[in-house]
């Protein structure tokens, strides 16, 4: 989990949805860089650990830290879904630490001006869409699994598959 102020908490009570497996392994089918250090700070209950490590291997970092305040020592690239509630905080912090990075969002993100501000001119700039909706991992009674939006891999600086910007799911 990440640590914010007490107004922001309850704003965020429903905000820990876990990525399921599939959504991993759509990611690392287009990342191929065995080599780089992963760091995945959004840690929910810690689910996607076992994925990364089944799709990736053993280097990546899945600690429960506050990703605003901290970073580990040592990391290549950060590759998560990050809370939805604060992602435009996510996505500043991302651009600012100036590495690669993987966010899984709700693909009218887009939409937002902050991401045209952040990414929108860059040639580095990739988007892996999905062919169908994801259904989250939750605690939350099973209607609220799945979220009326469509949600597509934001990546930046990742050098993904053939080098298009918009890669949809094969």
């Amino acid at each position: 989990m990440y640590y914010l102020h007490d107004k922001q908490k309850k704003a965020l009570e429903r905000d820990d949805y876990e990525t399921p497996e599939w959504v991993w392994g759509l990611f690392f089918h287009y990342f191929k860089n065995r080599e780089t250090r992963i760091w995945a700070p959004f840690y929910c209950k810690g689910a996607c650990a076992p994925f990364i490590e089944k799709y990736h291997g053993t280097k990546f970092i899945h600690l429960e830290r506050d990703f605003f305040s901290w970073q580990p020592d040592q990391w290549d690239c950060i590759v998560d879904n990050p809370p939805y509630s604060c992602k435009q905080k996510v996505f500043e912090r991302c651009v600012a630490l100036e590495k690669p990075f993987a966010l899984y969002v709700p693909i009218d993100t887009l939409e937002r001006g902050y991401i045209k501000n952040l990414l929108g001119s860059s040639p580095h700039f990739q988007i892996i869409i999905p062919n169908q909706r994801t259904h989250f991992i939750t605690e939350y009674d099973v209607l609220h699994t799945c979220p009326p939006h469509k949600t597509a891999w934001f990546c930046y600086k990742m050098e993904l598959a053939d080098g298009r910007q918009l890669i949809f799911q094969e």
